[in-house]
């Protein structure tokens, strides 16, 4: 990594210098919420096929689209990222995680669920690629490794607290 230059002030690292940057907040609460988002849904998509009669390979076959849609559209996303930019591709991903998230919750129909699905996927990895990317662009060379570990440590907060809000939202009204 680059160092800084002599006689250059020290770079400023750390949660609390970086949650004063706004490209860096608005990075993690995004990460925050799609990957929360993930991977609550991927189990409560399991269980919405479930509770409808799908069999376990349809839902197997309904996490696969998922993953698909998480990291088939990788290199296009990352090529849009660069072409119209971070914002626009994250708010894309966030907006898209969201209709996905929807429509998994509004029916059982399988076809309908398994669109839903890919959506988040998708949704996912647009706002994974442009906040790597974002990331990058917004941090000296000799941070970017805590800013990536700090996204990736708010992102496991929400790995392990969203999927149980999930649950509890599912058992408090109901799955469609």
């Amino acid at each position: 990594p680059a160092k800084p230059a002599a006689g250059a002030p020290p770079v400023k690292v750390g949660f609390r210098a970086f949650v004063r940057e706004y490209p860096k907040l608005a990075t993690f609460v995004c990460s925050f919420f799609v990957q929360g988002n993930m991977t609550m849904m991927m189990s409560l998509t399991a269980l919405q096929l479930d509770h409808h009669g799908h069999d376990l390979p349809s839902i197997s076959f309904a996490v696969a689209v998922h993953v698909a849609g998480m990291f088939a559209f990788s290199l296009p996303l990352g090529k849009l990222t660069d072409r119209v930019g971070r914002k626009p591709v994250m708010l894309g991903g966030v907006i898209t995680a969201v209709i996905g998230t929807c429509v998994v919750a509004a029916t059982g129909d399988y076809w309908i669920v398994l669109a839903g699905a890919f959506l988040f996927g998708l949704g996912w990895s647009g706002v994974n690629v442009a906040a790597t990317v974002l990331l990058s662009d917004t941090t000296p060379p000799e941070a970017r490794g805590r800013a990536v570990g700090t996204n990736d440590s708010l992102a496991s907060a929400a790995h392990l607290s969203m999927p149980i809000l999930g649950g509890i939202l599912a058992q408090a009204f109901g799955i469609q």
